[in-house]
């Protein structure tokens, strides 16, 4: 295939990058083994792409979950919620216990596809994740997780890369030294780098993946070329630079995004140069900049939710914070009667009559 179809596949599938990320055999041969040993979660997939979707309910159950195992993180981003102000509270609550994750995985394992390990924390400072992730794999379900992967050692590298994981997704905000250590504070760019090398030289599966995720602000957007070649040379499977920035709906957040958010149209030629560089590499690479529309509204309320540390269902990992809005906790009801609540049930029609909450707003377009 040469470089300009290749570039325009690429742009095609922007927005589809779950699609993208799972298509890749050995992760399809992990789903068909899903189907074929439980064929109702297969069912209840399509039920929640079309019954769910097209009537606007919750009669199917959600097929992914967000599960937060932790609030705490030994970085303090310059981007993120976590260690600012109002989070104090939060930082002290205690990681998800082994127990209740595992009450999850059973309530949920005749129904559930994949589950993302991603919460407002830093995955791996929870003792139990290798177990969690081994058991839900035991199950049949399909994870992945995110880390920031300063706290990978010799210890737990082939904890990491033999637990189960499908894939593996590292946040590298930086091309170079002093940009990388200006947004990851108390994170040390050449260790990550080491880190990384660490994880694809002692992986010996095609499985987990090993992705790069880069937030693209005005700051880091021109090192993007040394992160493709950075990539590269690491041996990891992917690249992906997300061009939206999350504000959680918190006026300094909102203020520091206008200042570093990206206009994706006044950077085309440069995007194209990346993906052009990315071909010659041989690197899976992708623009991200997913937003929804009053036509193409967002589909967490019909397919997902988020477990936070403290099992309250959020409605997204947008929003994160049970304190934002939460439907109830999984200490006092079952999934399902949350996914089916009156609740629910009010806030996915809103989302529907585009009458969005400001804690919403963040994900439309129409409201940058």
């Amino acid at each position: 295939m040469d470089i300009d179809c290749e570039m325009a596949k690429n742009k095609i599938q922007r927005g589809w990058r779950i699609v993208r990320l799972f298509s890749k055999p050995p992760i399809i041969k992990r789903a068909m083994l899903r189907f074929i040993k439980n064929p109702y979660v297969l069912v209840n997939m399509l039920g929640v792409m079309t019954v769910n979707k097209y009537f606007n309910r919750g009669t199917f159950l959600p097929f992914s979950l967000d599960i937060e195992l932790t609030t705490k993180c030994n970085l303090t981003c310059t981007y993120c919620r976590v260690n600012k102000e109002g989070w104090q509270e939060r930082a002290k609550l205690e990681n998800m216990k082994f127990e209740d994750f595992k009450k999850i995985i059973d309530d949920t394992k005749n129904h559930l596809f994949i589950i993302k390990l991603q919460g407002m924390g830093e995955t791996l400072l929870n003792k139990d994740v290798f177990r969690m992730v081994e058991y839900a794999t035991s199950k049949g379900i399909l994870v992945y997780t995110f880390t920031n992967a300063t706290l990978v050692d010799d210890n737990n590298v082939h904890k990491i890369l033999n637990c189960g994981l499908i894939a593996l997704n590292i946040s590298l905000d930086g091309g170079t030294r002093d940009t990388y250590n200006a947004v990851r504070v108390n994170a040390d760019f050449d260790k990550v780098l080491a880190n990384i090398k660490k994880i694809t030289s002692n992986k010996k599966n095609k499985l987990p993946l090993i992705n790069v995720w880069t937030v693209g602000t005005k700051e880091n957007i021109k090192e993007v070329p040394n992160l493709i070649n950075i990539c590269s040379e690491s041996g990891v499977n992917s690249l992906t630079i997300q061009l939206k920035f999350t504000t959680w709906n918190r006026a300094e957040f909102k203020k520091l995004a206008e200042d570093v958010r990206l206009d994706e149209n006044e950077i085309k030629d440069f995007i194209d140069d990346c993906y052009k560089l990315a071909h010659e590499k041989g690197l899976n690479f992708d623009f991200f900049n997913r937003t929804f529309t009053k036509k193409s509204p967002c589909y967490w309320p019909t397919t997902s939710f988020y477990i936070s540390n403290e099992r309250a269902i959020v409605p997204c990992c947008t929003i994160g914070e049970p304190e934002v809005l939460n439907f109830g906790n999984l200490k006092d009801n079952s999934i399902a009667k949350i996914w089916r609540s009156d609740a629910y049930q009010s806030f996915r029609k809103i989302i529907k009559e585009h009458k969005l909450p400001d804690y919403c707003k963040n994900c439309y377009g129409e409201f940058d």
